[in-house]
């Protein structure tokens, strides 16, 4: 009888530089083609990053949050359920029309 193993990702691990200093948002992932694109995902009145991966038609998105008096960007995989329903094919446009 074989044991039962579990896997849990886990983007909570620090990974650092040589130095020891905590790289920003090492767990996204590479890009290829990438395609930035500006939306408010949580209406919190500052303006996130949308990237879309020409090369997989992929999303990935970074929330900005305002520190010290400049943004920063952190990638929020959270928010990928917003778009798993795209069939997008190369190429993805946003617009806000209000």
């Amino acid at each position: 009888m074989g044991l039962a193993r579990g896997y849990r990702l886990s983007q909570d691990i620090a990974v650092c530089d040589a130095a020891n200093t905590p790289m920003r948002n090492p767990w996204c992932g590479g890009m290829d083609r990438p395609q930035l694109m500006q939306m408010d995902l949580d209406a919190d009145a500052i303006l996130d990053i949308v990237v879309f991966e020409r090369l997989d038609s992929r999303f990935r998105l970074f929330k900005g949050e305002q520190v010290n008096g400049k943004i920063e960007y952190t990638f929020a995989p959270s928010y990928q359920s917003v778009f798993q329903n795209c069939d997008c094919e190369g190429w993805a446009l946003l617009q806000d029309f209000t």
